[in-house]
């Protein structure tokens, strides 16, 4: 068609068994394509409300505004019978692949569409809404590209692939990150980008043991984006075997394989000179001071406990001149759980008192 054709509030049929294309622009309420033809109508002057596919092969469709995909019924002339006949485009149904652009608004699904071969649905000054009717299949799957996923309506579209969603990518023009969309499977794609925080868990280890699996927790993962699929990356820190007791950072080093924007948080991993469950077990009315005497120095060297001139247990003040020698008896009588940081096992020792 060199020139275009109008047709404000009406219904078009192009029905063709070979290539369709039209320089010119269309301007309908309706616009059924019907092949085995194949059909490239991507002049910016297209203005349709609803298209609509039948038997076409492959098809390129641009619009200057949104439109809908949905049922249309088209009607042409037989030559068999002579006169009118309608054809049923309820469902679109093609053979080949199908490009479907809006260059400002969205693109609806009111119907079912199927293709032998891919779908690209792009509307990135948009977003992508299905009726409670909508399906769509593609033998060699579909992609839907949208500007943002807030306001959409997916409906019974829904990807089956382990990376359903790609963020900050741009339909012919590849994505902002390090990374591709995938040309097979099925894919919501996004122009927009959202944030997920990867936070390293914070562990504990003993000096000289080896370091612990580091673990971490995710917020931000949408549309049923898991962290799996969406992430890759490690934990690391500066500790070492030989490090000495103190505290050292965990690090996430994390990318997003499918845009996201990435933001991490560290943990701390300390290491200690004791085992924390052992330290668990000690008695709680140890003061700081006398902990950290007790875990630092007894635990890992000679069974000794620490000294004082009042029992611990022990409410009654004691006189000016204590027994000392009375003082620390009283306290081997009075503390049978002292094997946490004394030798109670051995011979002549405490355990024979």
């Amino acid at each position: 068609m060199p020139f275009g054709i109008s047709m404000p509030g009406h219904t078009l049929t192009l029905a063709s068994g070979g290539p369709v294309t039209d320089p010119g622009g269309i301007q309908a309420a309706s616009l059924l394509l019907a092949g085995p033809g194949t059909f490239t109508l991507t002049d910016p002057q297209n203005d349709v409300g609803v298209l609509a596919m039948l038997n076409a092969g492959n098809v390129h469709f641009l619009d200057s505004h949104g439109f809908t995909i949905g049922p249309v019924t088209g009607q042409i002339y037989s030559t068999t019978s002579g006169a009118p006949t309608f054809l049923d485009g309820t469902s679109s149904a093609m053979t080949g692949n199908l490009v479907a652009q809006a260059m400002d608004g969205i693109i609806g699904l009111n119907g079912s569409l199927s293709a032998g071969g891919t779908v690209d649905l792009v509307m990135q000054n948009g977003v992508f809404v299905v009726n409670p009717n909508g399906a769509l299949s593609a033998a060699n799957g579909w992609r839907i590209w949208a500007s943002t996923w807030v306001g959409e309506t997916r409906g019974n579209v829904q990807p089956n692939t382990a990376q359903p969603n790609f963020y900050g990518c741009t339909f012919g023009a590849g994505c902002s990150w390090v990374g591709t969309v995938p040309a097979s499977g099925d894919h919501y794609v996004y122009l927009a980008r959202p944030t997920v925080t990867v936070t390293a868990a914070g562990n504990v280890r003993i000096a000289g043991a080896p370091n612990p699996v580091f673990t971490f927790s995710t917020s931000g993962l949408i549309n049923g984006d898991t962290a799996n699929g969406a992430l890759s990356g490690t934990l690391t820190t500066t500790a070492t075997r030989n490090s000495a007791p103190g505290k050292y950072p965990i690090d996430p080093n994390f990318m997003s394989t499918v845009g996201y924007i990435v933001d991490e948080v560290p943990g701390t991993l300390s290491v200690t000179l004791v085992n924390p469950v052992s330290q668990s077990g000690l008695q709680t009315f140890f003061g700081s001071q006398q902990q950290t005497f007790v875990y630092e120095n007894n635990l890992q060297g000679t069974n000794i406990c620490i000294g004082s001139n009042q029992p611990i247990f022990s409410t009654a003040p004691l006189g000016d001149t204590p027994d000392l020698l009375s003082v620390e008896w009283k306290r081997v009588r009075s503390q049978p759980n002292l094997n946490s940081c004394m030798l109670t096992s051995g011979q002549h020792g405490c355990g024979d008192f």
